[in-house]
């Protein structure tokens, strides 16, 4: 019976001892209380941002891409952990960079449509409305009779970058508004 109690005893300071010696060296393992700053790489090229990341013992990963108008092609616009965050050394920042090249959008059949219904319809694919000309006509007010892009006509399903500017061509009633300036006004508001 002795002998048994002997070795439950050995087994139990065995046992304390290990878990000593793992809550000892965990923070050895894991480099508690070591860390670097994350730099901002937003605005930079990725080549400029592996350089900066690099220097401070940090990785990076480009994650996605994504189309901003004013920011330039090309650059990170986005990252993961944040700017001035403290985090271990060989960490991964995740990155979304500006796309190169102008996303591309089908353009829409907009012939017999309203000029309000048309202007909507440009705007949700991402083209700008440009120039507005009318044609007089004794009925079908506000419909649009032709659509172009840099002076040819653009035809439905036609790709274009986004921000494109799209002119029309509106009838308008004879008897109706004269002044086109008074039409983009209400549009504008």
């Amino acid at each position: 019976m002795k002998n048994w109690i002997q070795n439950l005893a050995l087994a139990g300071a065995a046992f304390a001892l290990l878990l000593l010696m793992i809550y000892l060296g965990l923070g050895t393992y894991t480099r508690h209380g070591e860390h670097v700053k994350v730099p901002n790489v937003v605005d930079l090229r990725p080549d400029r941002a592996i350089e900066t990341l690099s220097a401070s013992g940090l990785e990076m990963q480009v994650i996605d891409s994504q189309y901003i108008p004013d920011k330039r092609p090309g650059t990170i616009i986005s990252q993961l952990p944040f700017p001035d965050e403290e985090v271990k050394e060989g960490r991964i920042v995740y990155l979304t960079v500006n796309t190169i090249n102008k996303p591309t959008v089908r353009m829409p059949n907009l012939i017999d449509q309203s000029l309000t219904l048309s202007t909507a319809l440009l705007k949700s694919r991402g083209l700008v409305l440009g120039n507005i000309s009318y044609q007089p006509s004794s009925e079908g007010n506000n419909l649009v009779i032709a659509q172009s892009y840099r002076g040819q006509a653009v035809s439905e399903g036609t790709s274009l970058s986004i921000g494109s500017k799209i002119d029309l061509t509106v009838i308008q009633v004879q008897s109706g508004i004269q002044d086109s300036s008074s039409v983009e006004e209400l549009l504008l508001n």
